[in-house]
């Protein structure tokens, strides 16, 4: 099925507050498209990163906080972090060495290093180039 859209730009899209909910989300995601969606008997849903189905009464706040969904091998995050260390001059560090200070990095801020890592990995790897 294609679903068609209409043109969307700064003027009929904007950010949506943290204070609505999914169904408000939804339903001004339905007005920009041409389709009418529900006339199909479909129904327009929002997954979170983990897959499962987030209801109409959460709040659009509470669905931004959601962690992304890492698919990657557990060996990419510690591979760019090593990458950081040789940008920094560090390239003689023991392998044993940065995976104790990658683990303590990662415990003192709650496990967002994976995250971070893997969420700058096109700019940690054009700056080692």
């Amino acid at each position: 099925m294609t679903v068609k859209r209409k043109g969307i730009n700064s003027k009929n899209i904007e950010v949506f507050k943290d204070s609505w909910n999914v169904r408000d989300f939804l339903d001004e995601a339905r007005a920009l498209l041409s389709t009418d969606v529900e006339a199909r008997g479909l129904e327009m849903q929002l997954f979170a990163p983990d897959g499962s189905r987030i209801y109409g009464n959460t709040l659009l706040g509470n669905v931004r906080k959601l962690e992304p969904k890492i698919e990657e091998d557990s060996g990419k995050p510690l591979n760019l972090f090593l990458m950081l260390l040789e940008n920094s001059g560090l390239e003689d560090i023991s392998l044993r060495q940065a995976g104790n200070l990658y683990r303590q990095i990662n415990e003192i801020i709650d496990s967002s290093l994976e995250f971070s890592l893997l969420e700058n990995e096109s700019k940690i790897i054009s700056e080692s180039l």
